[in-house]
């Protein structure tokens, strides 16, 4: 997905950016919003379980988050540490997420634009996460932001990233639909339209990661006992990568 495509998500439809379903659309997360942030709440809740078991406590310092989005994730981080940054590409969803973070009551959590170089990002943290934001970036541009990423961790921190992988084989319609979606905009319209969505509704496009490649990087930042346990978004095969920084 485009930097441009994300900032369009931000502006016309944040919440269903971050989170697509249906639900969580602009015309019904009003009568959504807890359960929005409660999907939030939950899944910190398992990641953060899951380095416990492997890794032990994780020091509760600093946080950053990569793909902040409107803050989902990101509040339920604020409460367990010190202090969080949360990087996204878009302002309508910076800004989103800085008032969802005034609603609950949370000071310590700070949003930066963010970019390939993750230029705006100082120091070093003690968890590094990103949660189905670089599945929908291509590999080309997603591995270095990896590698920087990975650098960013401190000793003794742990670094949770997710990204997919190579889709399942599927049959010659469900390929043609795909491609339809992706890469004829006008037929997509129509399709939405036809579905009773805006004709404007943006797509999804997942990318197709080399699971060895992100473990070399890994490896490369001091990292090379790495969990990994895999998470289907919808019918896309994803990973899930984990690991602790010794040195």
């Amino acid at each position: 997905m485009s930097d441009r495509q994300w900032q369009q998500w931000g502006k016309e439809d944040p919440y269903y950016g971050v989170y697509s379903e249906d639900r969580f659309s602009r015309n019904q997360i009003r009568d959504h919003r807890d359960e929005f942030f409660a999907t939030g709440e939950k899944m910190v809740d398992v990641l953060l379980d899951r380095t416990i078991r492997y890794f032990g406590p994780v020091p509760t310092g600093r946080a950053l988050e990569f793909g902040s989005g409107v803050g989902r994730m990101t509040i339920p981080l604020a409460r367990r540490f010190n202090d969080v940054v949360g990087l996204d590409i878009s302002t309508d969803m910076i800004a989103e997420a800085t008032e969802n973070c005034k609603k609950f009551d949370i000071s310590n959590a700070t949003f930066l634009i963010s970019d390939d170089e993750l230029s705006h990002v100082t120091g070093t943290f003690d968890l590094v996460l990103s949660y189905i934001v670089l599945q929908h970036v291509v590999p080309e541009r997603g591995l270095p932001i990896i590698d920087r990423l990975l650098a960013r961790v401190s000793t003794g921190g742990v670094a949770v990233l997710q990204a997919s992988v190579k889709r399942p084989e599927i049959s010659l319609p469900a390929k043609v639909r795909y491609y339809v979606r992706h890469e004829l905009p006008w037929i997509r319209a129509t399709l939405n339209v036809l579905r009773g969505k805006p004709w404007s509704t943006l797509s999804m496009r997942m990318s197709e990661y080399d699971p060895v490649g992100i473990l070399r990087l890994y490896r490369k930042n001091g990292m090379s006992d790495v969990v990994v346990t895999e998470h289907y978004q919808g019918d896309v095969l994803t990973y899930h990568f984990m690991a602790k920084k010794l040195s």
